[in-house]
């Protein structure tokens, strides 16, 4: 797992992909074309074993508000993301806070080396050009073969490079991708949590050609 940075704005400590979380989970009640955006990606964490959170974005979604009831028979991780998402559901000025904290724990990871595979950084609208630009270049290494069959072996040294440090799984996912399957339950199937969550975003990336253009534009951006 990322160490943990801490929030400047709220008493607790919030790695950068709770914050991820917290604003796909938050948008939607904001903006409800968000929710479109939101879903494929709550379906691949769901699928990588978040369960249990994702059960309550859901109820969230469904008007829910009650956090003694929500965070019943969550860990504490998972019962702070929740803490986090009502935050930015009830308050406006508070998705704000997180989305400029994401932006800051992204860059803060960037500059500490720690930007390898796992681009996790989710966007917060229609498209994908507030990710960091070292992120969205991963996330397109993996997601352009899919529609560019000849970039496949620009591609490869990325997924090998991946296996070499032991993940073998999420590579092989990619590759299924590329060879066209496009079923998140099916592909991220054994998966470790990070690993899904990277899946759902590249698959979103595949399927939505304005959230690749966007992850284009942030990969020329300073670096």
């Amino acid at each position: 797992m990322t160490e943990e940075q801490p929030n400047p704005d709220k008493d607790i400590r919030v790695t950068p992909q709770q914050a991820q979380i917290a604003i796909a989970a938050a948008l939607p009640i904001h903006v409800a074309e968000a929710k479109d955006q939101a879903g494929p990606l709550i379906d691949a964490l769901e699928n990588g074993g978040y369960t249990e959170l994702t059960g309550v974005i859901r109820r969230i979604w469904d008007g829910e508000r009650d956090y003694a009831a929500l965070r019943q028979g969550l860990d504490e991780e998972d019962a702070a993301t929740v803490s986090l998402i009502l935050d930015a559901v009830n308050d406006p000025r508070d998705l704000q806070k997180l989305l400029e904290a994401s932006e800051k724990l992204s860059q803060s990871e960037h500059d500490h080396g720690e930007g390898h595979h796992h681009g996790h950084d989710h966007h917060h609208g229609e498209e994908g050009d507030h990710f960091s630009p070292q992120h969205a270049k991963v996330l397109l290494t993996a997601a352009i073969p899919a529609h560019h069959p000849e970039t496949r072996s620009k591609a490869e040294p990325l997924l090998a490079s991946m296996e070499g440090s032991g993940h073998t799984a999420l590579p092989a996912a990619i590759r299924r991708i590329w060879d066209g399957e496009r079923d998140s339950t099916a592909l991220t199937q054994g998966l470790e949590k990070e690993d899904a969550f990277f899946i759902g975003i590249v698959l979103h990336a595949v399927e939505d050609e304005k959230f690749l253009e966007g992850l284009m534009k942030a990969a020329d951006g300073p670096a």
